[in-house]
């Protein structure tokens, strides 16, 4: 699995967690939505990145909603 957080070279690649920029505490940091992360987005990245930070965003979306329901069906395979 490629490392999001580490270049070719496996050199780690400086990034803010959104929640950060959002000025979230640890405990909420999952009780956002898509569309708050999209208006961060617009906040905090220069006017020429937001369009490809958007489209990063919607196409990350699916894979993420899709890995959890597969967690569900695993856990109620094994659990229910």
């Amino acid at each position: 699995m490629r490392r999001f957080d580490r270049d070719d070279q496996l050199n780690p690649i400086g990034f803010e967690d959104m929640a950060v920029l959002m000025g979230l505490p640890a405990e909420k940091k999952y009780s956002k939505s898509y569309f708050a992360i999209a208006k961060a987005i617009r906040l905090f990245y220069a006017p020429d990145q937001v369009l490809a930070r958007s489209v990063e965003l919607s196409e990350q979306a699916p894979k993420v909603i899709a890995a959890i329901r597969r967690c569900a069906e695993l856990f109620m395979k094994t659990f229910g």
